[in-house]
């Protein structure tokens, strides 16, 4: 007999039955009779009355899990209603939706709700989830797509917008005509209607976009009526200007192009306004907003269908529950009865009798009662419990111990969520604070206790993740984690504070085994991930701060490290050690953060100009516009760090307007005196994300009176590949316009050929990290002439940087390269001295 049999054997002679039998056989047949009467029908009914009991438990679960999930999907996407570039909440909400479809399906199945009512409401639950979650993709479709979720702005993209345009052009090229053709007078009355016409054009075009910022924005009601006025009045005015136009037209007072156009004007007039009377109505109906009437009207209707089905099916379930309780009381109440029988024929039974039950059913129970309330105010421990054991107790103890086991793993399991991060399973920046604060306890007991303290960010991360997908990058952070803990030992701490940043607490680690241990993870890094099917190389930044040398609290340590970090980024040293006179530096950042926006208003910023010279002819074509700051305090500021500091500001915008102001300036300055020479600009990805930067450029030039051929758009590929779709859209529009677009340093980031036959660009500049050093890398000096092939190609014209050298600058010839620029030719000259040094080169 094994141990389980041995068990169940002395459990089963420990049961009440065999106690029962004892008693009868002592005091003859009658009461053996009753008592195993007694005992059989309650323990056959209990048995039953238990089990239907636990069966209607484990209902209630899974409809109480059913409204859990519900909940959660429901939270996930008003979330993603909110906020909806955060793709995690539809993978929440498919997951949550799929499990209460899963836990709906699963009831549709039990024996308890076959042949009853409940089951055509259990089919209601699961078809209204799946419409739910029908609605709910409708949902994430619509809310990511403005032109669907506003119906109004797909009207104005789509109609209104091109009629805009052809009206605006038909103004332009009127009013220029007269300009720029002698037989017309600049004084004619139709001049003066163009211009009244163009005006009002423009008002309605402001008017009109204060509406639909209105409608989609704050929502104004009494606004939206004014608005709507003024636009009818402005387009009232625009139709009797149309027709004064149309007099003057039919009398041949335009030019040639101009009375072609003036002729279909009153027509766009008449289409823009139809398309504005279908943004009205949609503007003023029910559905001027799908995805908030697709929220209102279907998904949360529904979500309020399925609670309702769920308590109708909870209230059948209580209903059965409370039935079942009854009958269990019933057999209760009919053992009484037979017990109270049995008293009268044999009081020593009862006796006896009454004190088996309080020994192995009364005790027990109030035992088992009091351990259950102190487990709950978490006073006792289950493994304590110690009671006269039966079949019946034992059933008891072991459900109780189940479900106390139950809940510990499931409060170990929130723990260890609250504690590490979900994608790499390492500790979050909670457990690291944690961790930091006991080994800086530990200080006040031994003075000795030191711990060096690693800030680790990863270089090239954002490329790789904005190029391949956060799921490739998802799973490169769970490499870079398995082997930053394979180099630790097991008192080491290593965690994800987010995003791409991990930190590493080395305890009892002085500075030299910290230098030690980033040189292992900066060598360890550099090794090559395989990813799927991609092989990625990324290296570190890691900076460290010591305890208690650098700070005397975690917080002041994490702080210290962070800057460590962002020196080593920047100095690319792989890792660096905080000094206190560089965390001033960064102070000094943040104070020409707050005087950038003042440097522009005020041009307390210069421009410099670096010319380009055609290599065939060796004429200058054109110069590059470089940013310089000559601050009061720290002197000559970087290009490179303005930029930082203007995109971290916010103020990116407005310093590229301040350049091209100067710029475009001195170009209008060298058109009018006849020198054909092109600026360049260097635009910012910023620039590419504002959608009326194309009509702002044509402000500019318009303005200056300059031809959009004078200026050139420089772009680095990294700006155009963050938003592909976007960046093109934008750039076709100054490519429309005349303007050229030249790609900067090209080579340097994740070229895409693919993009890059889609862009209107005329030009390539190759990096000068690969011009200086061609002459003595044979790897550099291909790079070179393959790029300056594929762009000949391609259609394309190349301008080498950085040529420092006649030698550089012969080679490049010999390759083919069309146009060059570098020290060779000229330093970055400011404005004056740019001027002085071309009319030398002009008269050479």
């Amino acid at each position: 007999m094994n141990d389980s049999e041995q068990l169940d054997h002395k459990i089963k002679h420990r049961s009440l039955f065999s106690r029962y039998i004892t008693m009868a056989v002592l005091l003859g047949a009658i009461g053996v009779m009753a008592a195993s009467y007694g005992y059989f029908d309650m323990t056959s009914k209990s048995s039953q009355l238990v089990q239907k009991t636990q069966e209607i438990s484990n209902l209630l679960e899974m409809t109480t899990e059913i409204r859990n999930q519900l909940g959660l999907a429901t939270r996930s996407l008003e979330t993603f209603m909110l906020e909806a570039e955060r793709d995690e909440q539809k993978i929440i909400f498919q997951q949550s939706i799929s499990k209460a479809l899963l836990i709906a399906e699963s009831l549709n199945r039990n024996s308890a709700f076959i042949n009853t009512g409940n089951s055509k409401n259990i089919l209601n639950i699961i078809r209204n989830i799946s419409r739910f979650k029908t609605t709910a993709d409708e949902l994430f479709k619509v809310r990511v797509n403005p032109e669907i979720q506003y119906p109004a702005l797909g009207v104005a993209t789509y109609e209104l917008q091109p009629t805009s345009q052809i009206i605006l052009s038909t103004f332009a090229i009127a009013i220029n005509e007269f300009h720029e053709d002698d037989n017309l007078s600049t004084e004619s009355p139709q001049l003066h209607s163009l211009l009244e016409g163009q005006l009002s054009w423009w008002k309605t075009i402001a008017e009109f976009r204060l509406y639909l910022a209105n409608r989609t924005g704050g929502f104004n009601s009494k606004g939206l009526i004014i608005q709507e006025t003024n636009i009818d009045a402005y387009l009232k005015r625009l139709h009797i200007i149309a027709e004064k136009l149309d007099e003057f037209n039919q009398a041949s007072l335009f030019g040639i192009e101009g009375e072609e156009l003036i002729h279909d004007l009153h027509d766009h007039i008449r289409s823009w306004e139809q398309s504005f009377l279908r943004v009205k109505k949609i503007n003023h109906s029910g559905n001027w907003r799908k995805d908030s009437d697709l929220m209102r009207n279907v998904a949360l209707p529904l979500i309020a269908i399925i609670d309702e089905s769920i308590n109708e099916l909870d209230y059948y379930l209580e209903q059965k529950s409370s039935s079942t309780l009854e009958l269990l009381q019933h057999a209760g109440d009919k053992q009484n009865y037979v017990i109270a029988g049995m008293i009268f024929l044999f009081a020593l039974y009862v006796f006896i009798s009454l004190s088996i039950q309080k020994m192995f059913i009364i005790k027990p129970i109030a035992t088992m009662a009091k351990v259950m309330k102190d487990e709950a105010f978490g006073l006792s421990n289950i493994g304590v419990l110690k009671l006269k054991k039966t079949l019946e107790t034992q059933d008891l103890i072991e459900a109780f111990t189940e479900m106390s086991h139950q809940v510990y793993q499931r409060q170990n399991e929130l723990e260890h969520q609250s504690q590490h991060d979900a994608l790499t399973g390492l500790p979050n920046r909670s457990m690291m604070m944690d961790r930091m604060k006991y080994h800086q306890s530990l200080r006040a007991r031994d003075k000795m206790k030191i711990f060096s303290f690693l800030m680790l960010d990863l270089n090239r991360f954002k490329d790789i993740n904005d190029t391949l997908g956060h799921h490739i990058g998802d799973h490169l952070l769970i490499e870079v984690g398995k082997r930053l803990s394979a180099l630790l030992r097991d008192s080491d701490t290593v965690a994800r504070l987010g995003g791409d940043e991990f930190a590493i607490l080395l305890p009892d680690t002085e500075k030299t085994g910290a230098g030690k241990i980033a040189t292992n993870i900066n060598s360890a890094l550099e090794e090559t991930f395989n990813i799927h099917q991609y092989s990625l190389n990324i290296a570190a930044s890691i900076g460290i701060a010591m305890f208690p040398n650098d700070g005397e609290n975690s917080q002041a340590i994490m702080q210290h490290a962070d800057v460590a970090m962002y020196v080593s980024k920047h100095q690319n040293t792989g890792y660096h050690f905080y000094d206190s006179n560089e965390d001033t530096h960064t102070i000094g950042r943040l104070s020409l953060g707050n005087e950038l926006p003042t440097a522009i208003q005020n041009n307390n910023l210069n421009l410099y100009y670096q010319p380009k010279l055609s290599m065939e002819t060796g004429m200058v074509i054109g110069a590059e516009a470089l940013l310089r700051w000559n601050h009061p305090e720290h002197g000559f500021i970087s290009p490179e760090i303005i930029i930082d500091l203007a995109e971290h500001t916010g103020v990116i915008n407005e310093l590229t307007y301040w350049v091209m102001l100067q710029a475009v300036e001195l170009a209008s300055q060298f058109f009018r005196d006849g020198k054909n020479i092109n600026i360049a600009i260097n635009l910012s990805v910023h620039n590419l994300r504002e959608t009326n930067f194309p009509e702002r450029v044509l402000t500019i030039l318009k303005k200056y009176k300059l031809p959009s051929r004078c200026i050139t758009f420089e772009i680095t590929e990294s700006a155009m590949m963050s938003n592909p779709e976007q960046s093109i859209e934008v750039l076709n529009t100054l490519n429309d316009m005349g303007v050229s677009l030249s790609v900067d340093d090209f080579g340097t980031g994740f070229s895409s050929l693919a993009y890059l036959k889609q862009l209107p660009v005329t030009e390539l500049k190759i990096d000068k990290s690969f011009v200086l050093d061609m002459l003595k890398d044979e790897s550099d000096a291909v790079i070179v002439r393959s790029t300056i092939d594929l762009s000949h190609n391609l259609g394309l014209s190349v301008i080498a940087e950085g040529v420092e050298n006649e030698e550089t600058w012969t080679q490049l010839l010999a390759m083919g390269c069309d146009y060059a620029q570098g020290y060779y030719m000229s330093h970055p000259l400011p404005q004056s001295e740019f001027i002085t040094w071309l009319n030398k080169k002009a008269l050479s």
